[in-house]
């Protein structure tokens, strides 16, 4: 369960509310990556890991994953794609790439 703020909605590409709507178009797919245990993102560490870019793929496994049944799991094709030797990059790993880039940008 999550929730934010208005601001973050609109930084993670929420299309402003009209005057008439009572409420904004939050109708598209977002990912919650949950780090236990820290008091902060250890996303600017994401750099230094041999496998970084797999975090985009991950997160594009996970939108399909979601996409064929809400609330699946992407970890099993993850794994999937990993065992075949990563040679096809995900459908929206670019733009999800693209959009992890102002983030750890020397990833990328």
């Amino acid at each position: 369960m999550g929730e934010c703020s208005y601001k973050v909605f609109l930084d993670i590409g929420g299309v402003p509310k009209r005057r008439n709507d009572p409420w904004p178009n939050n109708n598209f797919p977002t990912c919650f990556v949950v780090f236990p245990g820290f008091n902060f993102s250890p996303l600017g560490r994401l750099a230094f890991a041999d496998n970084a870019n797999d975090f985009a793929a991950f997160i594009a496994l996970q939108g399909q994953a979601d996409a064929a049944m809400r609330g699946a799991s992407g970890l099993p094709k993850f794994n999937d794609w990993v065992a075949r030797g990563r040679t096809r990059t995900p459908d929206n790993y670019d733009q999800i790439s693209s959009a992890l880039m102002k983030y750890v940008p020397s990833i990328f």
